[in-house]
């Protein structure tokens, strides 16, 4: 298993045309991400 950092995804969905970050929680169940989060869940978007 491979981990990153949410900074290493944005920067990888930047390579990617036209995907843009819509929302980003701390888990499955949609929790606030914040300082003190343990995981992520980052939704990109097509426009």
């Amino acid at each position: 298993m491979d981990y990153r950092w949410p900074e290493q995804i944005d920067a990888l969905a930047t390579e990617a045309p036209g995907l843009r970050l819509e929302a980003r929680y701390a888990d499955s169940g949609r929790e606030p991400f914040g300082p003190s989060s343990k995981s992520h869940m980052s939704v990109y978007r097509k426009p």
